[in-house]
């Protein structure tokens, strides 16, 4: 086999000289290994070790409960459920994510017939059978079969491992949780063979993950005074992210997504690589595939960790020149492991730097091009010496096994690991070098899978070499237009759609081609995009290999929409020239902050007064200018303007409202301000709003069509946007900085607020002052201005012609002053208001005109 050089920065070439069927038969080794490591049943447990009953451990029990069956941890007899769990959900989900990887080669129990079943589920399910066993209930798991320090003194077949079994229960949750997740990803991928296992995989799965919410701590492993402890852990809670995430996907109930991110949001970077102390990888995947994209940062930068801990000095020994290395012991498994959640960061992120580094770690194990020395027993020229009882005892050799690998010689700087001296001897007395595990092979195989999925592609798949991209991002229309980019490897027929992630807008393209360049400018086929809006952009086609889809997603954030005109039916609000804060419905402009609204610190004061208007305005005239001070201390700390519709106040109809079209400029290159309509149903001021994210400090003309707004993920509950009923709109800072705002030229596309404005012409014609007229959808409302005697009162209202209409006695309004009365319709034209006192001499008249 012809052995290449190494880059100085090391970067895998496709390997050219080993066809793909090498990796295929190299897999299957590796899946077979597991059969190696199947402790006795009641009945044959096919072991290739195992030729007469009664068969080893055939009689594991709990009380009665029978325990056997199962893997063997590595060279030994103990059935630990770290990494029991741990191999058997980590083996499900390569299956689960790249299925084509894998073969029907054999029946579970070796005949030589495939079976219809796929060898690693058959592999798998003589775990989860046993996983199944452990599980007794909510209350009672089992977690190890055998006392490890006892097994350790003895080297003999199993056969002659005899001794009385101890049997651990009742810990934390982390093995719970490994349990719960194998048994739930089995119960997913095992029903279409056999829909009655799958339910009771399930069942289990819940029973285990119950367990583990009522036992929230760490397991306690087996420990010795002298000898130490067998897998020390570190968190429970990535276990039991994937148990619940798991549970999630084949129940579809919400209780347990939710545990899942729950969980998920508390588990940090681990530094270090995926395995039994650290399953977060997986459940951060996990979660990505079913849609919650924000739990991969610190699962990224694990993978960018061990990226960059390649070997390539030129000093470093030979053993290691290539390799991943993260620790002294199990480099194998280690790098195995990180190259299998590479392959799943590929699908994630798309970057070929994954795909290369899985590659590259993986011919490193097997002494594949560009490495000539295989650490796989059986395969490549690999060890012949494996640490395993069962083979050295019975001279069977245990094929497929993944040994441990080089270690160093004295001490070790995981940081500069080609500081020190590395050395392999293929010695079963050296264990550090030739020990065997079920979870040296679990990574391996999964990554394997990636990897014949990628070098055997259907004819029909389609691969993309180039991910789809909208640029620039953020995007300003009004500036230029948006490109979108994407390559793939083959001619094919293509759909891109662009959507509205609040707008819901849309606008597709089709082409032929392997390259896409297409520029968009704004338009839609339906719907309107919105400013301060994620645009998602997806090439829709089918046949997308696995491991490409998120090549297949873009999206890119629309700043501002192309300035327009207004349009006709634009209805103007403000455009502050006549400078004051009363707007065109004889509304109030106010400066608001979280304190005003009811906060408990005065965090972001707004500052709004006779100098808050400038000539600065779009298109030469005045704007307003709102001032925002940062300071910390609410929950949901901010500051704003806002105006109401109306001089009281009071809530109003938008009537058919479409869309809010302003003007607006910040004192900074780039800020983000929310548009809210403030309604009285909604009491925990999460109002409905828009974000809008602003990228230029230059004035820039937005519309936010209605349907955009959403309420507040702060909500106590959600209350439905009710247009009918608007008590002011109101343009709000959320942040931590200062922040200046100059609006302009404020309209409500379709604006009907269900009468005209009410001026008020003339006032105190007596005793009383009548101030506030106004009407409003079919309501007249007014307040008195002089104290308010108790009694009974007359309102009249009556026009020019001497027409009469209103004429009603009423009660006091009270130390308000305000008086509401219903069912009003007026034309336009001139109207007197008279109030009197019924035997009083208060009294007062206004005129009121309604254009």
């Amino acid at each position: 086999m012809k052995k290449h050089s190494l880059l100085q920065v090391f970067i895998l070439v496709l390997v050219v000289t080993i066809g793909a069927a090498d990796y295929g038969n190299l897999h299957n080794l590796l899946i077979k290994f597991y059969g190696y490591q199947r402790s006795g049943i009641q009945g044959n447990p096919h072991n290739p070790f195992y030729d007469r009953s009664p068969y080893p451990h055939s009689g594991d029990n709990y009380n009665g409960t029978d325990l056997s069956g199962g893997w063997y941890d590595a060279g030994d007899y103990v059935k630990f459920g770290l990494t029991t769990g741990w191999s058997a959900y980590c083996l499900l989900k390569g299956y689960d994510v790249f299925p084509r990887g894998y073969d029907d080669n054999d029946s579970w129990d070796y005949s030589g017939n495939p079976d219809g079943i796929p060898d690693i589920l058959g592999e798998v399910k003589f775990a989860t059978d046993y996983l199944i066993k452990a599980v007794i209930s909510e209350n009672t798991i089992v977690t190890d079969v055998g006392n490890a320090f006892q097994d350790h003194q003895q080297w003999v077949s199993g056969y002659q491992s005899t001794a009385a079994r101890t049997v651990y229960t009742n810990t934390g949750a982390d093995i719970a949780g490994l349990y719960a997740a194998a048994l739930a990803l089995m119960s997913n991928l095992y029903k279409e063979h056999d829909a009655s296992y799958a339910q009771q995989c399930l069942d289990k799965a819940k029973s285990a993950f119950t367990f583990g919410l009522r036992n929230n701590k760490l397991s306690e492993q087996q420990r010795d005074p002298t000898l130490g402890v067998f897998y020390e852990n570190n968190t429970w809670k990535d276990k039991m992210a994937c148990g619940a995430i798991e549970l999630y996907r084949v129940t579809q109930d919400e209780f347990y997504l939710d545990w899942a991110k729950v969980l998920q949001a508390e588990v940090p970077s681990h530094y270090y690589v995926m395995g039994t102390m650290n399953a977060g990888d997986l459940s951060a995947f996990e979660l990505w595939r079913q849609g919650e994209t924000g739990f991969t940062s610190s699962w990224m930068t694990d993978v960018n960790l061990a990226l960059n801990r390649v070997v390539t000095e030129s000093n470093a020994s030979d053993c290691i020149k290539g390799a991943f290395i993260n620790s002294d012991w199990g480099v194998c498994r280690d790098a195995a492991n990180a190259a299998f959640s590479a392959a799943l960061a590929y699908m994630v992120k798309g970057d070929s730097r994954y795909k290369d580094f899985a590659f590259q770690q993986l011919n490193w194990v097997a002494g594949m091009s560009p490495f000539n020395k295989s650490y796989v027993v059986g395969s490549n020229g690999g060890p012949t010496n494996p640490h395993h009882r069962n083979a050295s005892t019975l001279g069977i050799q245990v094929d497929g096994g993944i040994v441990s690998g080089p270690s160093p010689n004295g001490s070790f700087d995981p940081n500069k690991p080609e500081n020190s001296s590395w050395s392999f001897t293929d010695s079963r007395d050296i264990y550090k070098n030739t020990e065997v595990a079920i979870d040296y092979n679990a990574g391996a195989i999964g990554a394997l899978a990636f990897m014949r999925d990628y070098l055997n592609p259907p004819e029909d798949l389609v691969r993309i070499a180039e991910g789809l991209r909208g640029t620039p991002d953020p995007a300003d229309l009004n500036t230029g237009s948006v490109s979108i980019t994407c390559k793939l490897e083959k001619s094919i027929s293509w759909k891109v759609v662009l959507t509205g992630r609040n707008s819901g807008a849309k606008k597709s393209y089709t082409g032929t081609g392997s390259s896409i360049s297409l520029t968009w400018a704004g338009e839609s086929d339906n719907g309107t995009f919105a400013a301060g809006e994620y645009v998602d952009i997806i090439l829709d086609i089918s046949g997308i290999a696995p491991y490409h889809l998120s090549l297949a997603r873009g999206s890119f954030f629309l700043s501002a929409t192309k300035k327009e005109p207004f349009k006709a039916t634009d209805i103007l609000v403000d455009d502050f020239n006549d400078g004051d804060i009363t707007n065109k419905f004889e509304g109030t402009w106010s400066a608001f902050s979280d304190k005003s609204d009811g906060g408990s610190s005065y965090t972001y004061p707004a500052t709004l007064g006779a100098t808050s208007f400038t000539d600065n305005g779009e298109s030469g005239t005045k704007a307003i200018v709102v001032r925002l001070i940062g300071k910390d201390g609410a929950d949901h700390p901010h500051a704003g303007i806002k105006s109401t519709f109306n001089p009281a106040g009071t809530a109003i109809s938008l009537g058919s409202a479409k869309s809010i079209v302003f003007d607006v400029r910040l004192s900074s290159d780039s800020g983000t301000i929310w548009v809210e309509l403030e309604q009285p149903t909604v009491t925990d001021q999460a109002w409905y709003a828009h974000k809008l994210k602003l990228a230029s400090s230059n004035w820039t003309r937005i519309r936010l069509p209605l349907v955009a707004f959403e309420q507040h993920p702060w909500k106590s509950s959600s209350i439905p946007l009710d247009i009918s009923s608007v008590s002011a709109i109101r343009f709000t800072y959320y942040g931590t900085s200062n922040l200046q705002i100059l609006l302009d030229n404020i309209r409500i596309e379709d604006l009907d607020i269900g009468g005209a404005p009410v001026r008020v012409k003339q006032v105190a014609f007596g005793t009383l002052g009548i101030s506030d007229v106004e009407i409003n959808t079919s309501t007249l409302s007014y307040r008195i201005s002089s104290p308010v005697k108790s009694g009974n009162h007359r309102i009249q209202l009556f026009g020019l012609n001497g027409r009469i209409y209103l004429n009603r006695n009423m009660e006091s309004p009270g130390v308000s002053g305000i008086v509401q009365i219903g069912d009003i319709t007026l034309p336009k034209g001139i109207y007197f208001l008279r109030y009197a006192f019924e035997n009083s001499d208060f009294s007062g008249d206004a005129m009121i005109c309604v254009q």
